[in-house]
Parts: C-alpha cells; structure tokens; sequence
C-alpha cells in the first residue's frame, strides 16, 4: 500500500496566525485622556520654569562666588605669620578693593562712599538671617581695618586679620541685594507686560 501526503482538505480549516503587535515603550500614552495631558503640559512647564529662575540667581549671584574666589587669591599670596606693615596695608587695601567692587555692584550708589560710610553701608545690606550674629562692622575691628587703609602703622593681628577675612566671606555670602529670587518672577512679569 502506497502512503499518500495529506491532502488539503485537511488544512482547509487552519487560519493564519498574525503576530501580535509590538509594545510600545510608552503603553497607552497616546490614548491619554485630555486631563492627563493638561497635567503633563502644566507639570512641564513648571519645571522649566523652576530651571529658568534657578540658572537666573545663581547667575545674578555669580559675583559672590568671583569675590570670595579673589579673597582667598589674595590672602595666600600675603601667607606670612607677621606681616610687615607696608605688606599688610597692601593686603588691607586689596580686601577693601573687592569689597568696594562688591559693595558697587550690589547698590551702584555705593561708589562715591568712604570711611565709616561703607561699614554703614555693609551693615545695611546684612541679611536678616545674620543680624542675630554679634559681629558689626561699625565693631573695633572693623574700625582698626578702615583706618588702617589710611595710617600704614596700624596694624591688624593676625586674629584680627582671619576675623576680618571669615567676616567679608561671611558677609559677601548673605549681604541682600536686588536680585532676590522672591521679586524676580515679578520683575519678568512686568517686563513681560511692558513689552520689554
């Protein structure tokens, strides 16, 4: 007897078998209902706004850190434990420069100020978290400092002198000025509406 294949009849019935379709890497992202996306748009734009004002302070407040940068540049070229008075009063003045340039860029009107007047203006630019400390700089040392820019033979010790430097950091780091991130959505706003 003679094996015959089987016919067709046999695989009449059978349908083809399709491949599922593949899955995509956001399921159902495209179905999202309007209220979804809506929250994705707001959610968004949140965040690149956050980002926008975040970049804008720390770039408005770049002088601080170019300040703090050039006072540590200045007191390791001056690193002698009893500094000669011609040497300290060159260092007194080098830290009364970056503190004037501070002092003009924050309030312009600063400039023309000297003496006693800029210690007034520093105290004035303190931020409230630092009025609690003890230090003014209406103190002694902050006298003995603007005097000795004018008279070479008074002479800051050298306790005096690290105060004084941990002191202008510590001020350069929390002085107010008018680029606080509280008013600065409103000034965008503002220029916004302007047209500016």
């Amino acid at each position: 007897m003679q094996h015959n294949p089987p016919s067709t009849y046999i695989l009449r019935e059978l349908v083809d078998v399709y491949p599922v379709d593949a899955v995509s890497w956001w399921p159902g992202f495209e179905q999202l209902p309007t209220g979804w996306w809506c929250l994705l748009v707001i959610t968004s734009v949140l965040i690149v706004t956050a980002v926008i004002i975040g970049l804008n302070y720390r770039w408005q407040n770049r002088y601080r850190a170019e300040a703090i940068l050039a006072i540590k540049q200045i007191m390791l070229g001056h690193q002698v434990i009893q500094p000669e008075p011609k040497t300290q009063a060159m260092l007194n003045q080098q830290l009364f420069f970056v503190l004037k340039q501070v002092l003009i860029y924050v309030e312009p009107q600063t400039a023309k100020l000297a003496d006693n007047s800029v210690l007034n203006a520093m105290d004035k630019l303190i931020s409230h978290q630092s009025k609690n400390d003890a230090f003014s700089w209406q103190g002694d040392i902050g006298q003995r400092w603007i005097n000795s820019l004018y008279n070479p033979n008074i002479c800051l010790s050298e306790s005096e002198m690290t105060t004084l430097v941990q002191q202008l950091i510590l001020w350069i780091n929390g002085h107010r000025n008018q680029f606080s991130i509280k008013s600065w959505p409103l000034s965008v706003v503002r220029s916004f509406v302007r047209g500016q």
